[in-house]
């Protein structure tokens, strides 16, 4: 390129400065403003806690007292979105009868919380060695509740599992026959 200059004239510096703009312009890349925008809801199952797979094996009648261990398998989740903790309890119901005997001997005492496992992630948040969810009692009879596990404020937001030991114990001499219990699991907020 020439460039001519004129002594007392502007014209050829505008026209130098015009043509490097020019080219710059062509050079870089024109910038383009790009907002993305992603809204988070919450599920509306909020907490809720399961059991299920409870295995007991079949007693024969004896004249001693007779121990039957088993498991049972927790799902605990909270989908709230809170962050203000939970915690779940188990607890039985009655036992009812149905047989040819008169004195059914049953009672929800006999069944007990003889183990908790400790809770595994399912999906959702880490467990968090301070804040749970954590195991909080491991044993006791179930005609009381007994709280398993609990996640303290901002821990346990997401699914868990936990494998529960039970044991049964039927009392010498108990009438044969069917002996139901229910076994429920209640999650509530705060640990």
């Amino acid at each position: 390129m020439k460039a001519t200059i004129f002594r007392g004239s502007k014209t050829p510096v505008l026209a130098i400065v015009a043509a490097a703009a020019f080219l710059l312009s062509a050079a870089v890349p024109a910038l383009a403003g790009n907002t993305v925008t992603q809204e988070v809801t919450c599920p509306t199952s909020g907490r809720t806690a399961s059991l299920s797979d409870l295995s007991l094996a079949n007693i024969v009648y004896a004249g001693t007292d007779q121990v039957r261990p088993g498991t049972v398998a927790l799902a605990a989740a909270d989908l709230t979105c809170t962050g203000n903790g939970w915690n779940v309890t188990v607890l039985a119901s009655s036992f009812s009868y149905s047989g040819t005997g008169s004195d059914p001997v049953l009672t929800a005492a006999n069944l007990a919380l003889t183990s908790a496992a400790v809770p595994a992630v399912v999906s959702g948040q880490g467990i968090n060695p301070t804040k749970g969810p954590k195991v909080v009692t491991t044993s006791g009879a179930l005609d009381t509740g007994r709280k398993v596990i609990q996640a303290q404020t901002n821990a346990g937001q997401g699914s868990y599992s936990q494998a529960l030991g039970l044991s049964l114990t039927i009392p010498a001499y108990s009438p044969a026959g069917t002996y139901t219990t229910t076994i429920t699991s209640t999650i509530t907020a705060g640990p």
